[in-house]
């Protein structure tokens, strides 16, 4: 008897446990405001829906003799979210620190990079080693851009 009703205990800890960490993670959640678009029937503000938490999107870069690729990857999130991502290819003949410096070989963009999905953006190497760099920028539901890069790689 002891022991059903220690099993039953712990059972009730643990849902008033995982209520009051819902509860708490929900309260941590910022709400951002931003105006609608100004008209005559509408002026005024509305909350804006932040859906996604921990959100993780992943930049990489691989190649081969011929081809380089930069692939930004929509990897984890706890909800679901809207991920704007715009997503650049590089290249340089010298090893540069930053794409300022480099020369734009190709983009790509998706208004909504899904979870486990991702976008791709490759150019030719033409047989010489040039060093390339994989960049995006991206916007997680109404949050603020954001930027990450792979580094110069050499590949050729």
């Amino acid at each position: 008897m002891r022991f059903i009703k220690k099993i039953i205990s712990c059972f009730l800890s643990f849902i008033v446990l995982f209520t009051i960490a819902f509860c708490v993670s929900f309260s941590w959640k910022e709400n951002r405001v931003y105006a609608k678009e100004s008209s005559a029937e509408n002026s005024g503000c509305e909350e804006s829906p932040q859906r996604g938490w921990f959100v993780t999107v992943d930049i990489s870069i691989n190649g081969n003799e011929n081809t380089v690729w930069t692939t930004a990857k929509h990897e984890f999130s706890i909800f679901s979210s809207t991920v704007i991502v715009y997503l650049y290819l590089y290249c340089s003949d010298t090893y540069q620190e930053s794409y300022t410096n480099m020369t734009l070989v190709s983009s790509n963009y998706t208004s909504n990079l899904t979870l486990g999905n991702s976008i791709t953006a490759s150019g030719s190497t033409g047989g010489v080693p040039k060093y390339w760099l994989g960049r995006m920028r991206y916007k997680i539901d109404n949050g603020n851009w954001q930027e990450s890069d792979t580094g110069a790689v050499l590949y050729g």
